[in-house]
């Protein structure tokens, strides 16, 4: 694959060591990472179960301080998938909760607007999500990432000969999208009652919405783990969405532990984020 553009032809790049690949992530990071700050964060962390060290390379913050990811770089090579598995198997084992400190070193180097003592006490109160970047779309290095709880986002490098970078990303991740200040409609989902069933039908909770909220058949969604595409039944007095009870965020609202939002920012695209909170009862 080739791109032309004012600064020459860009073509696929190969970077050497894992290092030079971070830089330009570093560099590039506004870009990339849209709806969120991300730092180089290498804290000396501990796994809860085999007392051993592990470094993360860094850390990603969403926008609205509502949730942060763990974050692994590797050069998606066969001869470092083996200690790309040691290295995240770790970090999936620490109890973050014993780290606030660290995190907060973290968030300092964010140069947020806010409290960050009191922003790292949160987030140590949550666990973390977990993010592995590579260069090159691997199966393996994904099925393992998978295998830990690690999410993976290809980011693909490439160059001309007088050596300018850019990235190309095959896929996006809610931290890369356009940020979401301003939701031009939002609908709250709320779990069932407790004397109710929810109306699942082949793993898909049909949840009913007003008529007419959804502008097209069709709706694509991005919550902290992934993006996925539903489906809306148009009804008479109502219509209904079909989402998939298999996701996490999808199985916290059923089961009552969590409140969803749906949040779109185009009235003209139907295109949305789901954001969960906590069901204090």
């Amino acid at each position: 694959m080739r791109f032309v553009g004012d600064k020459g032809s860009f073509v696929k790049h190969t970077f050497n060591k894992e290092r030079d690949f971070e830089k330009k992530l570093y560099k590039y990071s506004e870009e990339l990472f849209r709806s969120a700050k991300f730092v180089r964060w290498t804290p000396l962390l501990r796994d809860r179960i085999f007392d051993e060290g592990v470094r993360p390379d860094s850390i990603i913050l969403s926008l609205d301080h509502s949730e942060w990811w763990v974050v692994e770089v590797e050069l998606a090579r066969k001869e470092k998938l083996s200690e790309m598995q040691d290295q995240i198997g770790k970090l999936s084992r620490v109890n973050y909760n014993l780290h606030q400190h660290d995190i907060k070193i973290g968030l300092d180097k964010m140069k947020l607007e806010v409290d960050t003592n009191e922003l790292s006490q949160k987030l140590a109160s949550i666990q973390p999500r977990f993010l592995l970047l590579i260069d090159r779309h691997d199966e393996e290095f994904v099925n393992v990432a998978k295998y830990f709880g690690f999410q993976t986002l290809v980011i693909e490098p490439y160059s001309t000969i007088q050596g300018n970078i850019r990235f190309m990303l095959p896929g996006e991740h809610i931290s890369t999208l356009e940020p979401m200040f301003e939701a031009v409609k939002t609908i709250q989902l709320d779990s069932p009652k407790h004397d109710e069933r929810p109306n699942i039908i082949n793993g898909m909770w049909h949840y009913a919405v007003p008529g007419g909220f959804f502008s097209s058949d069709h709706v694509t969604i991005a919550d902290s783990e992934e993006i996925f595409e539903s489906t809306v039944i148009r009804m008479e007095k109502h219509d209904i969405i079909r989402l998939p009870v298999g996701l996490k965020s999808i199985k916290s609202i059923v089961k009552g532990n969590k409140i969803g939002f749906l949040n779109c920012n185009n009235e003209n695209i139907d295109f949305f984020t789901l954001r969960t909170e906590w069901n204090r009862l």
